[in-house]
């Protein structure tokens, strides 16, 4: 028999997939939203997002950077993931800031 579809569209051959590979509930999932300097992003994200994708992987949180930027010069990211995804993606971005030289305190750990 068929199984039902997961929560968000995964496919039925998903549920056979390594506990790290599955997606998680809707109640599992947090979301955080913080705002860069828009003059930063391409250095941060590195060729072709190299460095964006490399922390994701790291991570397993996922990250987006908004193409918008708002009337301070500032882009939204946001990022998603549970709770310790999240603040190791916060961190590893920090610290890429600080390997290029940028200190940016909304980041910082405490």
């Amino acid at each position: 028999p068929k199984r039902p579809r997961g929560l968000l569209g995964d496919s039925p051959e998903s549920y056979d997939a390594p506990e790290s590979k599955r997606r998680r509930s809707f109640s599992e999932e947090k979301w955080e939203t913080f705002l860069i300097p828009h003059g930063i992003v391409n250095k941060l994200g590195g060729s072709n997002g190299d460095r964006i994708k490399k922390i994701q992987e790291t991570c397993r949180a996922f990250i987006h950077i908004s193409g918008d930027v708002d009337s301070n010069c500032r882009r939204k990211v946001q990022l998603s993931g549970s709770k310790s995804e999240i603040e190791e993606a916060k961190l590893r971005i920090y610290q890429y800031m600080q390997e290029l030289g940028i200190d940016y305190t909304p980041l910082k750990p405490d």
